[in-house]
């Protein structure tokens, strides 16, 4: 996510940490992300694929994700389009959906499994 888009979030009345605002964020390992978007009651938002991999092969278990899977001369309107996004699919992050954003369509997979476990409300991305 660029600052952009956190100043996009932000503006849309979500409450976002953005790792590079942050220096206790930077450089930390993608599972304590998710750990702490978990602990935190917050859902991700990155451009990293490496959490589709933790959620569905490794099984990181974590609150929603929202995977921007874009070309960069590709995202010149998303930071318009992600708090639509976010708004739209709210519910099912809540309860650990893994949504994708590409360049045509948003996409929500929702995990039966985090579905079926005990997870606070999240407040808004990281």
């Amino acid at each position: 996510m660029s600052s952009a888009e956190a100043k996009s979030l932000r503006e849309s009345g979500h409450d976002v940490l953005y790792v590079n605002e942050l220096d206790r964020l930077k450089g930390i390992p993608d599972v304590e992300h998710a750990e702490n978007a978990q602990n935190d009651g917050r859902f991700l938002v990155t451009k990293d694929v490496d959490f589709g991999k933790l959620r569905h092969i490794d099984g990181i278990p974590s609150t929603g994700v929202v995977y921007i899977k874009l070309a960069a001369e590709s995202e010149g309107n998303l930071a318009t389009r992600l708090p639509e996004v976010i708004k739209a699919h709210e519910g099912s992050l809540s309860w650990g959906a893994f949504v994708t954003v590409d360049a045509y369509k948003t996409r929500a997979r929702e995990l039966e499994s985090v579905r079926s476990g005990s997870q606070s409300q999240p407040r808004s991305p990281r």
